[in-house]
């Protein structure tokens, strides 16, 4: 027989006499048990039902109520150029060439615009022209001196490719740049040659340079206005544009048209790296 200590055979004793007690604790709280997890079925069941039609109805509003990618892009996208009537110049009336103007205006403050353009008439194209407009910018595409059979009355601007360039915050620091470029002193004076009697008008004016920084071939862009319409475009190329220079420049315009004043704008695209030289050269 095994010896029990007298601790062991309390236990046993009290087990004795409680055992069905304690079975019947047991199989009371596998009931409640039961009867808890029933209860949970059946409300979670209920609530369903109360929430299945409200559900349908959400869901049929999800399908419903789709993006519209397309509309989104075309909210977002960059709005078209504007382009003014076009300009078209003989500059001599004896020569079967003209120059052909035209305004265009980036509306878009946080997009820039690249465009490959020419002009047509009804017997030919001009060659493919590359130009552009920063983001609310208002200046000339053109061609100057087109050759043409005949008179021409009728000219049509056309974009062949046109290419858009978001611009972020911080490259806008950029366009601060064109801010620092100043045209001064613009002024016209008759030029007589030597042992002739041939005057050649001549527009001279001062470009400031109030950047840091250099770049390479800077064109500058004189147009004349008459009236405030456009009677008169040409282009002056120089070389490079050091930091903080001050240029005297001048243009012969042999057969100036009449007009009341003059524009002259430096043309410069910021966003192009290759435009500016490096510090070390």
């Amino acid at each position: 027989m095994t010896d029990l200590t007298d601790k062991q055979l309390r236990y046993a004793k009290w087990y004795l006499r409680h055992k069905n007690r304690i079975r019947n604790a047991f199989v009371l709280a596998l009931i409640f048990l039961d009867v808890a997890l029933i209860a949970i079925v059946v409300f979670q069941t209920v609530l369903y039902f109360n929430l299945k039609e409200e559900h349908l109805k959400n869901m049929q509003e999800l399908t419903e109520n789709k993006i519209d990618f397309l509309v989104l892009h075309q909210h977002f996208a960059p709005q078209p150029v504007v382009t003014d009537s076009l300009t078209i110049i003989r500059p001599d009336s004896k020569k079967s060439q003209y120059d052909f103007v035209i305004t265009a205006f980036n509306p878009n403050s946080d997009w820039r615009v690249i465009i490959e353009y020419y002009f047509s008439t009804d017997e030919s194209e001009t060659p493919l022209q590359f130009g552009f407009i920063n983001p609310g910018e208002k200046k000339y595409f053109f061609v100057l001196g087109a050759q043409m059979d005949s008179e021409i009355s009728d000219v049509q601007f056309l974009i062949s490719s046109i290419s858009w360039r978001r611009v972020r915050s911080p490259q806008k620091d950029s366009l601060s740049i064109l801010g620092q470029l100043a045209i001064e002193d613009i002024g016209l004076k008759y030029l007589q040659a030597e042992n002739e009697s041939v005057i050649l008008p001549q527009i001279s004016f001062k470009a400031k340079n109030n950047s840091i920084y250099d770049f390479y071939d800077t064109r500058f862009v004189i147009a004349l206005e008459r009236d405030l319409s456009l009677v008169g475009l040409n282009i002056l190329s120089t070389d490079s544009w050091r930091a903080n220079e001050e240029k005297n420049l001048t243009f012969i315009w042999p057969l100036i048209p009449r007009f009341t004043h003059i524009k002259i704008n430096p043309e410069i695209n910021v966003f192009n790296p290759k435009v500016f030289i490096s510090p070390l050269l």
